[in-house]
């Protein structure tokens, strides 16, 4: 099942996953997206986030005559849509696979993002609630490659490396 998302440009692309194209994502970004640590290597920045999304849209956008650089910064401020469609075109994908657990896992991760970005939103009012919002937001994303880490049997090397596109790292 396709996931879509709208870049602030108005342009709207679709997120449909496929051995042949996670065989190119591999060699063009060195993340194997069903591979154990994945999904940890799509979200450990924005900026790879950003380039594994721009491989994974880039023949609809070069279609429209949009390329990587443009692309990027139109994508900037829609990040929150982005994240959520490529994790549920990636749920559907674990699913097609196979891979049902990487897919429930997935499906959580769905709703554990929005329900953190609402909370995070209510809390933005003062410099103290930015803090804490930054420092909650790096516990949820350990929290979440652990049981990502757990339910495939890897243990991460460096566990302060992962951090969810368009949030700050823990520190």
């Amino acid at each position: 099942m396709s996931q879509q998302f709208t870049a602030i440009d108005g342009r709207r692309y679709t997120i449909e996953y496929d051995l042949p194209l996670v065989r190119d994502i591999r060699k063009a970004t060195g993340i194997d997206l069903i591979g154990s640590d994945g999904v940890q290597k799509a979200t450990a920045s924005v900026i790879d986030f950003a380039e594994l999304l721009w491989h994974t849209v880039r023949l609809q956008a070069e279609r429209q005559g949009v390329d990587e650089a443009e692309f990027i910064r139109s994508i900037q401020k829609c990040l929150d849509e982005a994240v959520d469609a490529w994790l549920q075109a990636l749920t559907s994908f674990f699913d097609s696979v196979g891979r049902g657990a990487l897919a429930r896992l997935a499906e959580s991760l769905v709703a554990t993002e929005r329900h953190n970005r609402a909370e995070s939103n209510k809390l933005m009012d003062s410099q103290t609630a930015k803090r804490f919002t930054a420092i909650q937001t790096g516990a949820y994303s350990s929290a979440r490659r652990r049981a990502l880490e757990q339910l495939l049997g890897s243990e991460s090397k460096n566990e302060s490396d992962a951090a969810t596109p368009g949030q700050p790292s823990p520190s």
